[in-house]
């Protein structure tokens, strides 16, 4: 069950890509997988094979979570750089006008 008073926020469309891209591509997914692990031979000193990722594949449960907050769309648009405000994404930045957080040098 989940708790749905938690946000779980995803681009506006995530869902419908994540899953198709699934339905696509899963099955070709998960034979390159395990071909990239060995996942079928036996574990021990000349069976594994590590790629960086990991030693194997995972056996665990395929679940997902779906939004239930979505951002962006066709109403959100890129802010052009020269419009961007260092006072939106720096606290206290030279464009804020919070004096609580100066910057020393």
């Amino acid at each position: 069950m989940v708790d749905t008073d938690i946000p779980v926020i995803a681009p506006d469309g995530f869902l419908e890509h994540a899953v198709s891209e699934n339905v696509y591509a899963g099955p070709a997914m998960a034979r390159r997988s395990e071909y990239m692990y060995a996942a079928k031979l036996d574990k021990g000193p000349h069976g594994q094979v590590g790629a960086g990722l990991g030693l194997t594949i995972s056996t665990g449960e395929v679940t997902l979570i779906p939004p239930n907050v979505s951002i962006g769309g066709s109403c959100t648009a890129p802010v052009p750089r020269d419009q961007w405000s260092t006072k939106d994404v720096i606290p206290g930045g030279p464009a804020s006008t919070d004096s609580s957080s100066t910057a020393s040098g």
